[in-house]
C-alpha cells in the first residue's frame, strides 16, 4: 500500500457490557467516534470577545488557543472519525467493535484513555507518516518501533506474529467466526 503522510490506525474495543459497544458503534455512524468519549470542552466553541481574548481565554482554561489545537493534541487529528470517513466497522459483536481510520499525527492516546477510563479494554495498531514508525496501545501503554531506529528493533509492526495477523482481514474473519458460533450456542 502506498506511503501516507497519515498515521493509520486499526483498533480493537472490547467491553462487557453491550451497550457500550452500542455507544460506540452509534457514534461511528455518526462521525463523531472521538467526540463521544473524548469530547472537545464546550467552553473552547465560545466566541465571545475579542480574537486575543478568546485565544488567551482558551490557553488558560484549556492550555490550547482553539479548537483545532487541542484536538490535534487529544485526537492526533482536526477530524473524527466514523463511517462517512472511515467506511463500516471492521467488526461489530456484542462485547467488540473494530475500525479503522487516520489521524494527522500522532494516534489518539487521550481517546484510548478515557475509554479505558469507561472499561473498554483498548488494543490499538498504528503505522506511523511514510511508515517511519509502527506502533501498538495495550493496557495503557504505547510501544513504537522505528525504521531506522539505531537499537536493532525488528520493524515488523510486530514485535510478534499476533500483531501482523491483527492487521491482516484473517484476524476480523477469525473473530466474526467465533461470534457466530457463540450466536448460535446461545
Amino acid at each position: 500500500h502506498s506511503m501516507t503522510l497519515l498515521c493509520q490506525h486499526k483498533l480493537l474495543l472490547s467491553h462487557s457490557n453491550p451497550d457500550m459497544i452500542e455507544r460506540v458503534e452509534k457514534a461511528h455512524k455518526q462521525g463523531k467516534f472521538f467526540q463521544e468519549f473524548k469530547p472537545v470542552p464546550h467552553s473552547l466553541m465560545d466566541k465571545t470577545g475579542t480574537d486575543k481574548q478568546i485565544v488567551q481565554r482558551n490557553i488558560m482554561n484549556h492550555g490550547h488557543p482553539s479548537p483545532d489545537s487541542w484536538r490535534l493534541a487529544n485526537w492526533g487529528a482536526l477530524w473524527d472519525v466514523g463511517i462517512s470517513t472511515h467506511g463500516k466497522l471492521l467488526l461489530r459483536a456484542p462485547s467488540q467493535a473494530g475500525m479503522r481510520f487516520d489521524t494527522q499525527f500522532e494516534p489518539p492516546i487521550q481517546v484510548y484513555c478515557a475509554l479505558e477510563h469507561l472499561g473498554f479494554a483498548v488494543l490499538a495498531y498504528a503505522i506511523g507518516p511514510k511508515e517511519i514508525w509502527r506502533g501498538r496501545y495495550r493496557n495503557g501503554v504505547e510501544v513504537r518501533h522505528y525504521k531506522n531506529s539505531m537499537r536493532r528493533i525488528p520493524y515488523q509492526i510486530g514485535i510478534n506474529t499476533d500483531d501482523e495477523y491483527f492487521l491482516s482481514n484473517k484476524f476480523w474473519e477469525g473473530i466474526e467466526e467465533q461470534n457466530e458460533m457463540l450466536d448460535r450456542s446461545n
